[in-house]
């Protein structure tokens, strides 16, 4: 079952450059056998059991060479290609504004499909990245979208450094129902964070009756009167944020309110 999932998942897309059937199917050769080895069920790196790992790959091959099988990967990747992009964004995001450590593999500004091991040695292609930054594309269906996010999250941490270092965590409280999202707040002296994104993938209809009545409250007294957006290029300011307007057709939303005082209360007059 893991070696099925993880096909799936290392599936070549149609703007992989990688998309040759014949090298996917070495990379994934390597990945399978290293699983096989590190699970230390049938075989190990100390006592490896090569027939049995030969025995495993013949059968992904067989998978591969089957062009039914192949048509059908094909087929559900493209109906679930919209679910796949917003639960990445959505990670991408929990990562960057939850309490912890934010860690960014080198070369996932990008949607990215590779395996750990063998593609964690492949070199990250520098040129495209650069130029989607200097291209400034804001399609939140586009390529770049989640490069462009990882940059506007990134440059909050940067401007708000205490909100996360120091900033207490709270769930959200969403008002009535149960939408199918997952929302909290980040508060330090003087500013706050609040964060919604989806837990799982619906069409915009089915998830804009869900999200009617859901909403995160005003920001703190102390972080101002209204709560500004980050997660993408706007000038508003809301007293409340009102999730079936912020997610009918993101993913996300990452609202920040106030500044940070310095520790110590120092007012700086």
């Amino acid at each position: 079952m893991f070696l099925l999932q993880s096909l799936f998942a290392a599936w070549p897309r149609p703007d992989d450059a990688d998309d040759d059937l014949a090298a996917f199917r070495a990379r994934f050769d390597e990945f399978a056998v290293k699983a096989l080895r590190e699970s230390k069920t049938r075989t190990s790196w100390l006592d490896a059991d090569e027939d049995y790992e030969q025995a495993v790959l013949a059968f992904v091959h067989a998978l591969l060479a089957d062009d039914d099988f192949r048509a059908r990967v094909t087929r559900y990747l493209d109906r679930h290609e919209g679910g796949f992009r917003d639960l990445s964004l959505a990670q991408l995001t929990l990562k960057l504004t939850l309490p912890g450590v934010a860690d960014v593999y080198h070369g996932t500004e990008a949607f990215d499909c590779s395996m750990v091991d063998p593609d964690n040695r492949r070199p990250v292609d520098a040129t495209r990245l650069r130029g989607w930054l200097e291209a400034g594309d804001r399609d939140w269906q586009g390529p770049s979208i989640k490069q462009m996010l990882m940059r506007r999250l990134l440059r909050v941490r940067g401007e708000l450094p205490g909100l996360f270092a120091r900033g207490q965590y709270a769930p959200a409280a969403l008002g009535r129902g149960n939408p199918p999202v997952f929302a909290f707040t980040r508060r330090v002296d003087g500013a706050a964070m609040a964060v919604a994104v989806v837990n799982r993938y619906q069409d915009p209809g089915t998830r804009l009756a869900l999200l009617e009545q859901a909403h995160i409250g005003e920001p703190p007294e102390d972080c101002g009167a209204g709560w500004r957006p980050v997660h993408e290029p706007c000038e508003r300011t809301v007293a409340r944020i009102d999730l079936a307007e912020w997610l009918a057709d993101r993913p996300v939303a990452v609202f920040v309110a106030g500044q940070e005082r310095p520790q110590g209360g120092a007012t700086g007059d």
